[in-house]
């Protein structure tokens, strides 16, 4: 039996075939384990001076916003309809934009994780590169 707690680790996929729905559930589930990841990193930020004490408000204002756009989709997945791969995109821009602003409020270019940009920048462009090699065959 799962815990009432962990059921928002599972949406449910809008069509069983539809593997832009299965992706997009994969981002939810990991989104809602970064935003915990997020939200418990503010406290020993604030004590190895990570993160100065005024930009709290605005560090949790975008844990909010990602949390909100989190709900909105796992919701959006809930209506069982197709997921197109723009949408899917956007997702991935909302999530690179947030860490962008999460790292930018952190130390800034200083940052020793700001390399994850880089990550997550190249997972995109490889992300449309073969999608625009699919379409051609």
């Amino acid at each position: 039996m799962k815990l009432r707690l962990f059921t928002l680790l599972d949406p449910p996929l809008s069509q069983f075939g539809d593997s832009n729905a299965a992706k997009l559930a994969w981002v939810v589930r990991l989104r809602w384990i970064a935003l915990c990841a997020q939200g418990l990193s503010i406290l020993p930020a604030l004590r190895f001076d990570l993160l100065e004490r005024p930009r709290v408000p605005l560090f949790l204002s975008v844990v909010a916003a990602l949390a909100l756009l989190n709900a909105l989709t796992w919701a959006r997945l809930k209506r069982k309809s197709d997921v197109s791969q723009p949408e899917l995109g956007a997702q991935l821009f909302a999530d690179i934009a947030a860490l962008s602003a999460l790292l930018g409020l952190s130390g800034g270019a200083w940052n020793p994780l700001v390399p994850l940009l880089f990550f997550h920048a190249g997972l995109g462009i490889g992300f449309h590169t073969s999608n625009l090699y699919t379409g051609f065959l």
